[in-house]
């Protein structure tokens, strides 16, 4: 099927009706009619019907070669310099609709699923079926314009544990308890799910450990599951939406993206959708080898340069409201912003200049320039009034 649009992707996440909890209470109704969720799916809806407007289509989508649709173009596993353009043009024109301000927009999700996508072989070497799985669910993922969440962090207090009298283990730290002919059954919880009830499904990744690594470690895994399966629970953190206004809460009413503790209880992961289990070693390596932190780095660079431009222009027409054009002091500090926002255009177009192919055939940009971005954008851009530094992250 081609690139959804904006009516397909509320619907999608009304009918799918997944268990999410609010302050204490259970969310009933339609999640697009919800104070907490209805500005952000609005805002997310935007998106997704730019890919069928002619002035964006072809900078959006790409034709499949699989189907012939039209599918997202933050799929496409770059191989040349120019597709890699093209990626950047596409992440960079929905980070000026959201204005840098959705840190978990579709272009991030799509992005890591294409990196482990190209890398899927590797997981061949624990079980050839887990790697199948991976490109099928790629594929799942871009013919059907698929909103992805993640989940990657186990909570704090996971990694402590208390033994009883006989020597058990006790831990809430996710695992697997069990498996049978149709998959297996996970157990536990799981932090950071951003958008993770405005998705329709989620990733699941929790990092293998680095020390004294297992073959068969129970809390190691990495699946792909609908966000409404039976057993998952979804825990939201305080809502920051102020109210609808777009005009008195310009931001929160449209880009707060709720945070979740997502909760599973023996919740059934079919066989189809496992992609590592059990191996500390091939987690990490597959974490790593895939090259995900430099491709997920790309579209990052992009919301930056996106929100920067945002902020420069409040603080233009503010200087222009104000009528402080002519002070030094002033001129000084906007071009300070403004050598910034230069700056990280410049870094995003070197992690291009030098991009090579990786082992896997990709067009990787160059890994130092993306990561110099993200130290130098928390760094650097904040207003500094003398007294007290006001950082705009």
């Amino acid at each position: 099927m081609p690139v959804k649009n904006g009516k397909q992707y509320i619907d999608q996440i009304n009918n799918a009706k997944p268990n999410v909890w609010l302050r204490g209470e259970q969310v009933t109704g339609m999640l697009s009619e919800h104070k907490a969720f209805r500005g952000l799916m609005s805002t997310q809806a935007d998106l997704y019907e730019m890919q069928l407007k002619d002035e964006f289509k072809d900078k959006l989508t790409y034709t499949s070669p699989e189907t012939g649709d039209s599918v997202g173009l933050s799929f496409l596993q770059p191989k040349t310099k120019e597709e890699l353009e093209k990626r950047r043009i596409m992440m960079s024109v929905w980070g000026q609709k959201h204005h840098g301000l959705l840190g978990r927009s579709p272009d991030y999700m799509n992005t890591a699923m294409m990196a482990y996508y190209a890398a899927a072989d590797l997981l061949a070497e624990n079980n050839p079926q887990f790697a199948e799985n991976m490109k099928n669910y790629y594929h799942y993922c871009l013919e059907h314009d698929i909103t992805l969440s993640h989940a990657f962090i186990q909570p704090h207090a996971s990694r402590y544990s208390d033994i009883e009298e006989d020597g058990t283990i006790i831990s809430c730290a996710a695992k697997v308890v069990d498996q049978d002919k149709d998959g297996i059954i996970v157990t536990g919880a799981f932090l950071l799910a951003t958008q993770g009830v405005t998705a329709d499904e989620i990733l699941v990744y929790p990092p293998g450990s680095f020390y004294m690594q297992e073959e068969d470690n129970p809390n190691t895994f990495a699946f792909a599951v609908p966000n409404n399966l039976p057993g998952i629970k979804w825990i939201c953190r305080e809502s920051l939406v102020g109210g609808d206004s777009t005009f008195d809460y310009p931001l929160s009413s449209q880009f707060e993206e709720m945070d979740t503790l997502v909760i599973f209880d023996e919740v059934k992961v079919p066989w189809d959708r496992v992609f590592i289990l059990g191996s500390d070693s091939m987690s990490t390596r597959y974490f790593a080898e895939s090259n995900f932190h430099v491709h997920a780095a790309h579209p990052v660079v992009c919301r930056y340069v996106a929100k920067t431009e945002f902020v420069l222009s409040i603080i233009l027409n503010m200087v222009e409201s104000l009528d402080k054009g002519t002070y030094p002091l002033v001129k000084e500090q906007v071009t300070e912003v403004i050598v910034n926002l230069e700056t990280l255009k410049a870094l995003l177009l070197a992690s291009e200049a030098g991009a090579s192919i990786d082992r896997w055939g990709s067009m990787l940009p160059d890994g130092t320039t993306p990561m110099d971005s993200k130290q130098y954008f928390p760094q650097n851009l904040s207003a500094n009034d003398g007294n007290h530094t006001v950082n705009w992250r």
